[in-house]
């Protein structure tokens, strides 16, 4: 079986795709309302669709399979037109971006414990 006819790897993708449309839904909602609640929701999403990309990534990585070599190829091909920098490894800079997110997460929620807060999710 190919890497990414796997159970594993297709869950990681429907669930990709998943937080992909979340984040679209909530980045469109938060622009017509500006609501403080939909803004964490948004950054939450981000912050879950950034961790999956992660490890769907070093998945691919780790596998010698010509299918994850392929996927591992093309989420680089996409990193590098998103990014429009070569010096930067895409695990880093994916990490970079959680980072941001993270940070942003506890600047707008510093009334609340951020650590407790589960989301609406």
């Amino acid at each position: 079986m190919n890497f990414i006819d796997t159970p594993m790897v297709e869950q990681s993708l429907d669930d990709i795709r998943m937080l992909q449309d979340r984040v679209i839904e909530y980045g469109s909602l938060y622009e017509l309302t500006e609501d403080k609640i939909v803004h964490i929701e948004l950054l939450h999403a981000l912050y879950a669709l950034i961790d999956k990309q992660m490890i769907l990534y070093t998945r691919a990585t780790l596998c010698g399979d010509d299918s994850a070599t392929e996927l591992k190829e093309d989420i680089e091909k996409v990193a590098k037109k998103v990014f429009d920098d070569d010096t930067v490894s895409v695990m880093e800079r994916l990490q970079i971006c959680k980072d941001k997110v993270y940070n942003h997460l506890k600047k707008i929620d510093s009334e609340e414990d951020f650590e407790e807060y589960e989301g609406l999710m």
